[in-house]
Protein backbone atom coordinates (compact mmCIF):
# COMPACT_ATOMS: atom_id res chain seq x y z
CA UNK A 1 0.00 0.00 0.00
CA UNK A 2 1.45 3.55 -1.11
CA UNK A 3 -1.34 5.90 -1.73
CA UNK A 4 -4.09 7.40 -0.16
CA UNK A 5 -5.28 8.61 -3.42
CA UNK A 6 -9.05 8.15 -4.39
CA UNK A 7 -7.96 6.83 -8.00
CA UNK A 8 -5.18 4.57 -6.74
CA UNK A 9 -7.53 3.30 -3.97
CA UNK A 10 -10.24 2.32 -6.89
CA UNK A 11 -7.10 1.12 -8.98
CA UNK A 12 -5.81 -1.55 -6.57
CA UNK A 13 -9.25 -2.54 -4.86
CA UNK A 14 -10.60 -5.80 -6.14
CA UNK A 15 -13.86 -8.17 -5.71
CA UNK A 16 -12.58 -9.34 -2.33
CA UNK A 17 -14.55 -12.00 -0.99
CA UNK A 18 -16.97 -11.73 1.72
CA UNK A 19 -18.87 -14.67 3.66
CA UNK A 20 -21.53 -12.69 4.55
CA UNK A 21 -22.98 -9.06 5.40
CA UNK A 22 -24.94 -7.64 8.13
CA UNK A 23 -26.19 -4.38 9.81
CA UNK A 24 -26.34 -3.23 13.71
CA UNK A 25 -27.13 0.57 14.47
CA UNK A 26 -24.82 2.94 16.33
CA UNK A 27 -26.40 4.81 18.98
CA UNK A 28 -26.76 7.78 17.28
CA UNK A 29 -29.09 5.58 14.86
CA UNK A 30 -27.00 5.64 11.74
CA UNK A 31 -26.75 1.97 10.38
CA UNK A 32 -22.92 0.28 10.29
CA UNK A 33 -22.41 -2.23 7.84
CA UNK A 34 -20.71 -5.56 9.36
CA UNK A 35 -18.41 -7.25 6.60
CA UNK A 36 -17.40 -10.99 7.50
CA UNK A 37 -14.41 -12.87 6.37
CA UNK A 38 -14.10 -16.62 7.67
CA UNK A 39 -10.73 -18.29 7.56
CA UNK A 40 -8.51 -15.52 6.19
CA UNK A 41 -5.40 -17.18 4.74
CA UNK A 42 -3.33 -14.68 2.75
CA UNK A 43 -1.65 -11.34 3.71
CA UNK A 44 -2.66 -10.17 0.10
CA UNK A 45 -6.35 -11.07 0.25
CA UNK A 46 -6.24 -9.17 3.76
CA UNK A 47 -4.57 -5.69 1.63
CA UNK A 48 -7.21 -6.09 -1.16
CA UNK A 49 -9.90 -6.92 1.28
CA UNK A 50 -9.19 -2.93 3.08
CA UNK A 51 -8.93 -1.82 -0.16
CA UNK A 52 -12.00 -2.47 -1.29
CA UNK A 53 -13.97 -1.21 2.01
CA UNK A 54 -11.72 2.20 1.73
CA UNK A 55 -12.85 2.49 -1.77
CA UNK A 56 -16.44 1.80 -0.55
CA UNK A 57 -16.38 4.06 2.12
CA UNK A 58 -14.48 6.54 0.31
CA UNK A 59 -17.21 6.85 -2.56
CA UNK A 60 -20.09 7.04 -0.10
CA UNK A 61 -19.42 9.24 2.53
CA UNK A 62 -22.07 8.30 4.90
CA UNK A 63 -20.57 4.74 5.13
CA UNK A 64 -19.45 3.38 8.09
CA UNK A 65 -17.90 -0.26 8.02
CA UNK A 66 -16.90 -2.99 10.22
CA UNK A 67 -14.24 -6.01 8.95
CA UNK A 68 -15.08 -9.10 11.23
CA UNK A 69 -12.34 -11.62 10.61
CA UNK A 70 -13.39 -14.74 11.92
CA UNK A 71 -10.92 -17.73 12.89
CA UNK A 72 -8.10 -15.53 10.10
CA UNK A 73 -5.35 -18.20 9.58
CA UNK A 74 -3.08 -15.00 9.53
CA UNK A 75 -1.28 -14.62 13.33
CA UNK A 76 -3.35 -11.77 15.18
CA UNK A 77 0.75 -9.90 15.09
CA UNK A 78 0.66 -10.05 11.19
CA UNK A 79 -3.07 -8.87 11.12
CA UNK A 80 -2.10 -5.96 13.76
CA UNK A 81 0.46 -4.81 11.38
CA UNK A 82 -1.52 -4.53 8.37
CA UNK A 83 -4.26 -2.74 9.71
CA UNK A 84 -1.87 -0.38 10.64
CA UNK A 85 -0.13 -0.02 7.67
CA UNK A 86 -2.95 0.49 5.85
CA UNK A 87 -4.43 3.27 8.33
CA UNK A 88 -1.15 5.42 7.79
CA UNK A 89 -1.51 5.40 3.98
CA UNK A 90 -5.44 6.23 4.26
CA UNK A 91 -7.15 9.43 4.06
CA UNK A 92 -8.55 10.71 7.74
CA UNK A 93 -12.03 10.65 6.27
CA UNK A 94 -11.65 7.00 4.98
CA UNK A 95 -9.63 5.46 8.00
CA UNK A 96 -11.92 6.79 10.62
CA UNK A 97 -14.99 4.94 9.24
CA UNK A 98 -13.74 1.95 9.27
CA UNK A 99 -13.27 -0.58 12.35
CA UNK A 100 -11.24 -3.93 12.47
CA UNK A 101 -11.64 -6.83 15.02
CA UNK A 102 -11.22 -10.26 15.36
CA UNK A 103 -12.91 -13.51 16.73
CA UNK A 104 -10.53 -16.05 17.61
CA UNK A 105 -13.33 -19.28 20.10
CA UNK A 106 -16.05 -16.62 19.94
CA UNK A 107 -14.54 -13.54 21.41
CA UNK A 108 -13.99 -10.31 20.05
CA UNK A 109 -11.47 -8.54 20.09
CA UNK A 110 -10.76 -4.99 18.04
CA UNK A 111 -7.77 -4.63 15.91
CA UNK A 112 -8.13 -0.99 14.77
CA UNK A 113 -10.78 1.72 15.63
CA UNK A 114 -11.28 4.32 13.74
CA UNK A 115 -12.85 7.48 15.26
CA UNK A 116 -16.29 7.05 14.85
CA UNK A 117 -15.98 3.94 16.60
CA UNK A 118 -14.52 5.61 20.09
CA UNK A 119 -17.41 3.25 21.60
CA UNK A 120 -16.26 0.30 20.15
CA UNK A 121 -15.81 -1.23 23.85
CA UNK A 122 -17.71 -2.86 25.21
CA UNK A 123 -21.02 -1.72 24.16
CA UNK A 124 -19.99 -2.39 20.31
CA UNK A 125 -18.73 -5.71 21.56
CA UNK A 126 -22.00 -6.72 22.72
CA UNK A 127 -23.83 -6.07 19.74
CA UNK A 128 -21.58 -7.88 17.47
CA UNK A 129 -21.38 -10.62 20.13
CA UNK A 130 -25.44 -10.81 18.57
CA UNK A 131 -24.19 -10.64 15.24
CA UNK A 132 -26.17 -13.91 14.57
CA UNK A 133 -29.64 -11.75 15.54
CA UNK A 134 -29.00 -9.25 13.20
CA UNK A 135 -31.00 -8.99 10.22
CA UNK A 136 -28.94 -10.42 7.12
CA UNK A 137 -28.31 -8.32 4.16
CA UNK A 138 -28.09 -9.98 0.91
CA UNK A 139 -26.00 -8.64 -1.65
CA UNK A 140 -28.06 -8.13 -4.32
CA UNK A 141 -26.29 -4.81 -6.23
CA UNK A 142 -27.00 -5.02 -10.02
CA UNK A 143 -24.85 -6.11 -12.12
CA UNK A 144 -22.01 -3.44 -12.73
CA UNK A 145 -22.57 -2.92 -16.51
CA UNK A 146 -26.54 -1.41 -15.41
CA UNK A 147 -24.87 0.86 -12.94
CA UNK A 148 -22.20 2.10 -15.17
CA UNK A 149 -24.59 2.63 -18.24
CA UNK A 150 -27.09 4.45 -16.02
CA UNK A 151 -24.28 6.34 -15.14
CA UNK A 152 -22.82 7.45 -18.64
CA UNK A 153 -26.52 7.10 -20.09
CA UNK A 154 -27.25 9.92 -17.64
CA UNK A 155 -24.76 12.29 -18.28
CA UNK A 156 -25.58 11.74 -22.19
CA UNK A 157 -28.77 12.61 -21.53
CA UNK A 158 -27.87 16.24 -19.23
CA UNK A 159 -24.93 17.33 -21.97
CA UNK A 160 -22.33 16.49 -19.68
CA UNK A 161 -19.07 15.96 -21.04
CA UNK A 162 -17.09 12.48 -20.62
CA UNK A 163 -15.37 11.91 -17.13
CA UNK A 164 -12.22 10.16 -15.90
CA UNK A 165 -12.19 6.22 -15.35
CA UNK A 166 -11.19 7.28 -12.03
CA UNK A 167 -14.03 9.67 -11.47
CA UNK A 168 -16.50 7.06 -13.02
CA UNK A 169 -15.23 4.32 -10.59
CA UNK A 170 -15.90 6.75 -7.67
CA UNK A 171 -19.71 7.15 -8.28
CA UNK A 172 -20.05 3.60 -9.58
CA UNK A 173 -18.99 1.95 -6.76
CA UNK A 174 -16.79 0.06 -8.56
CA UNK A 175 -12.67 -0.88 -9.58
CA UNK A 176 -10.83 0.49 -12.35
CA UNK A 177 -10.74 -3.13 -13.65
CA UNK A 178 -14.56 -3.12 -13.23
CA UNK A 179 -15.27 -0.24 -15.30
CA UNK A 180 -13.22 -1.01 -18.22
CA UNK A 181 -14.66 -4.44 -18.74
CA UNK A 182 -18.18 -2.33 -19.06
CA UNK A 183 -17.31 0.38 -20.99
CA UNK A 184 -15.15 -2.18 -23.53
CA UNK A 185 -19.05 -3.38 -24.14
CA UNK A 186 -20.29 0.53 -25.20
CA UNK A 187 -17.64 0.94 -27.51
CA UNK A 188 -19.69 1.35 -30.48
CA UNK A 189 -20.68 4.79 -28.77
CA UNK A 190 -18.04 5.91 -27.07
CA UNK A 191 -16.89 9.69 -27.68
CA UNK A 192 -13.79 9.16 -29.55
CA UNK A 193 -10.34 9.59 -29.07
CA UNK A 194 -10.61 10.02 -25.67
CA UNK A 195 -8.55 7.31 -24.20
CA UNK A 196 -8.07 9.15 -20.85
CA UNK A 197 -12.18 10.05 -20.37
CA UNK A 198 -15.39 8.07 -20.93
CA UNK A 199 -18.50 9.84 -22.04
CA UNK A 200 -21.37 8.93 -24.68
CA UNK A 201 -20.87 9.92 -28.25
CA UNK A 202 -24.92 8.57 -29.12
CA UNK A 203 -27.37 7.26 -27.37
CA UNK A 204 -26.42 3.31 -26.69
CA UNK A 205 -29.91 1.69 -28.39
CA UNK A 206 -28.56 -1.74 -27.79
CA UNK A 207 -27.37 -1.16 -23.77
CA UNK A 208 -29.85 0.35 -23.10
CA UNK A 209 -32.50 -1.99 -24.77
CA UNK A 210 -30.58 -4.51 -22.45
CA UNK A 211 -31.21 -2.74 -19.55
CA UNK A 212 -35.05 -2.09 -20.02
CA UNK A 213 -35.56 -5.69 -20.58
CA UNK A 214 -33.94 -6.93 -17.25
CA UNK A 215 -35.47 -3.89 -15.11
CA UNK A 216 -36.34 -6.24 -12.59
CA UNK A 217 -32.64 -7.70 -12.38
CA UNK A 218 -31.56 -3.49 -12.05
CA UNK A 219 -33.50 -2.15 -9.10
CA UNK A 220 -36.37 -3.59 -6.52
CA UNK A 221 -39.53 -2.42 -6.12
CA UNK A 222 -42.25 -3.00 -4.25
CA UNK A 223 -46.37 -1.86 -5.45
CA UNK A 224 -48.60 -0.60 -2.88
CA UNK A 225 -52.40 0.19 -3.70
CA UNK A 226 -55.12 1.43 -1.79
CA UNK A 227 -57.90 -1.15 0.08
CA UNK A 228 -59.78 1.93 1.98
CA UNK A 229 -62.27 2.81 -0.79
CA UNK A 230 -61.82 6.40 -0.43
CA UNK A 231 -57.53 6.68 -1.75
CA UNK A 232 -56.08 9.85 -0.56
CA UNK A 233 -54.47 12.07 -2.99
CA UNK A 234 -51.68 12.01 -5.05
CA UNK A 235 -50.26 15.79 -3.36
CA UNK A 236 -50.79 14.08 0.33
CA UNK A 237 -49.57 10.82 -0.58
CA UNK A 238 -46.34 12.55 -1.84
CA UNK A 239 -46.09 15.27 1.01
CA UNK A 240 -46.58 12.93 3.69
CA UNK A 241 -44.31 10.39 2.33
CA UNK A 242 -41.81 13.29 1.43
CA UNK A 243 -41.56 14.45 5.13
CA UNK A 244 -41.75 11.27 6.52
CA UNK A 245 -38.72 9.91 4.82
CA UNK A 246 -36.92 13.24 3.96
CA UNK A 247 -33.86 13.20 1.86
CA UNK A 248 -34.06 9.00 1.65
CA UNK A 249 -37.11 10.07 -1.10
CA UNK A 250 -37.19 11.38 -4.40
CA UNK A 251 -40.70 11.33 -6.55
CA UNK A 252 -40.18 9.75 -9.93
CA UNK A 253 -42.27 8.34 -12.78
CA UNK A 254 -44.95 11.21 -14.01
CA UNK A 255 -43.72 14.45 -11.57
CA UNK A 256 -40.08 13.55 -12.35
CA UNK A 257 -40.78 13.52 -16.12
CA UNK A 258 -42.89 16.81 -15.61
CA UNK A 259 -40.07 18.30 -14.20
CA UNK A 260 -37.67 17.50 -16.55
CA UNK A 261 -39.97 18.29 -19.42
CA UNK A 262 -42.70 20.96 -18.73
CA UNK A 263 -44.20 20.20 -21.53
CA UNK A 264 -44.63 16.37 -21.04
CA UNK A 265 -47.74 14.94 -22.32
CA UNK A 266 -49.78 13.04 -20.62
CA UNK A 267 -52.88 13.66 -18.64
CA UNK A 268 -53.56 12.84 -15.15
CA UNK A 269 -51.04 10.66 -13.41
CA UNK A 270 -51.89 6.61 -13.47
CA UNK A 271 -49.64 5.92 -9.98
CA UNK A 272 -47.32 7.54 -8.02
CA UNK A 273 -43.41 6.21 -8.44
CA UNK A 274 -40.87 7.24 -5.76
CA UNK A 275 -37.53 5.97 -5.11
CA UNK A 276 -35.49 5.40 -1.96
CA UNK A 277 -32.20 5.36 -1.00
CA UNK A 278 -30.10 3.10 1.34
CA UNK A 279 -26.75 1.35 1.67
CA UNK A 280 -28.42 -1.78 0.23
CA UNK A 281 -31.38 -0.73 -1.69
CA UNK A 282 -33.60 -1.53 1.20
CA UNK A 283 -37.12 0.03 0.95
CA UNK A 284 -38.57 1.22 4.11
CA UNK A 285 -42.56 0.10 3.79
CA UNK A 286 -42.99 0.38 7.01
CA UNK A 287 -42.56 3.52 7.38
CA UNK A 288 -44.39 4.39 3.58
CA UNK A 289 -47.72 2.04 5.25
CA UNK A 290 -47.86 4.19 8.28
CA UNK A 291 -48.33 7.10 6.00
CA UNK A 292 -51.96 6.16 5.07
CA UNK A 293 -53.59 3.04 6.85
CA UNK A 294 -55.31 2.19 3.64
CA UNK A 295 -52.25 1.49 1.75
CA UNK A 296 -51.32 -2.21 1.16
CA UNK A 297 -48.63 -3.80 -0.50
CA UNK A 298 -50.08 -5.70 -4.29
CA UNK A 299 -48.89 -7.44 -7.02
CA UNK A 300 -47.53 -5.71 -9.79
CA UNK A 301 -50.42 -6.66 -12.05
CA UNK A 302 -52.89 -5.20 -9.64
CA UNK A 303 -55.34 -2.74 -10.64
CA UNK A 304 -55.21 -1.40 -7.50
CA UNK A 305 -51.57 -0.61 -7.56
CA UNK A 306 -51.34 3.88 -6.51
CA UNK A 307 -48.17 3.73 -5.52
CA UNK A 308 -44.36 1.94 -6.88
CA UNK A 309 -41.32 2.07 -4.34
CA UNK A 310 -38.37 1.63 -6.01
CA UNK A 311 -35.15 0.50 -3.93
CA UNK A 312 -31.78 2.46 -4.98
CA UNK A 313 -28.51 1.82 -3.54
CA UNK A 314 -26.59 4.55 -2.14
CA UNK A 315 -23.89 3.92 -5.08
CA UNK A 316 -26.84 4.55 -7.66
CA UNK A 317 -28.47 7.55 -5.68
CA UNK A 318 -28.15 10.74 -7.74
CA UNK A 319 -31.43 13.49 -8.04
CA UNK A 320 -32.20 16.79 -8.79
CA UNK A 321 -34.27 19.43 -6.50
CA UNK A 322 -37.36 21.24 -7.69
CA UNK A 323 -37.51 24.63 -6.86
CA UNK A 324 -40.96 25.29 -7.71
CA UNK A 325 -42.83 21.91 -5.94
CA UNK A 326 -39.45 21.59 -2.96
CA UNK A 327 -39.16 18.33 -3.82
CA UNK A 328 -36.66 15.81 -5.02
CA UNK A 329 -36.78 14.45 -8.18
CA UNK A 330 -34.98 11.31 -9.84
CA UNK A 331 -32.83 11.31 -12.43
CA UNK A 332 -33.80 11.23 -15.88
CA UNK A 333 -33.06 7.81 -16.29
CA UNK A 334 -34.53 6.66 -13.17
CA UNK A 335 -37.93 8.23 -14.72
CA UNK A 336 -37.42 6.89 -17.95
CA UNK A 337 -37.18 3.20 -16.69
CA UNK A 338 -40.60 4.11 -14.63
CA UNK A 339 -42.65 5.37 -17.56
CA UNK A 340 -41.06 2.48 -19.58
CA UNK A 341 -42.19 0.46 -16.55
CA UNK A 342 -45.93 1.80 -17.13
CA UNK A 343 -45.72 1.23 -20.92
CA UNK A 344 -45.67 5.19 -21.84
CA UNK A 345 -42.79 4.19 -24.13
CA UNK A 346 -43.74 7.10 -26.75
CA UNK A 347 -43.69 9.41 -23.67
CA UNK A 348 -40.17 8.38 -22.90
CA UNK A 349 -39.14 8.26 -26.29
CA UNK A 350 -40.15 12.28 -26.55
CA UNK A 351 -38.71 12.92 -23.35
CA UNK A 352 -35.18 11.55 -24.72
CA UNK A 353 -35.50 13.69 -27.40
CA UNK A 354 -36.11 16.57 -25.61
CA UNK A 355 -32.87 15.81 -23.02
CA UNK A 356 -30.73 15.15 -26.00
CA UNK A 357 -31.53 18.73 -27.28
CA UNK A 358 -31.27 20.28 -24.49
CA UNK A 359 -34.33 21.13 -23.78
CA UNK A 360 -34.84 20.82 -20.21
CA UNK A 361 -35.56 22.99 -17.06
Amino acid sequence: MTSSSPSKIQAAASSAHIDRRAEISHPDGVPIQIEVRHGLQAVRDLRSLLLELAARIHAASTTRLILLLEDSRISRERLAEEVAAARRVLAPEVSNRLAVAVVEGGHIDSLATGGEFGWFEPELVARLQGLNQTRPIPDTRPHSHFAITKILVGRWLRRLEPISRAELAAAAGYSIPTIAKSVSGLSGYLVPGRADRVGLAEFPDKAWADLVSRTDEARKTTYLGDVSGQPRTWSYLQSRISEALGDRVAVGGVLAARFWDPRFDLSGMPRLDISTRSAHGEMPIDEILRVDPGLVPVDRGSSAIRIAVHGVFEHDWSVAWDDQRHISVVNPVECLLDLLEMRLESQAEALIERLRRGERP
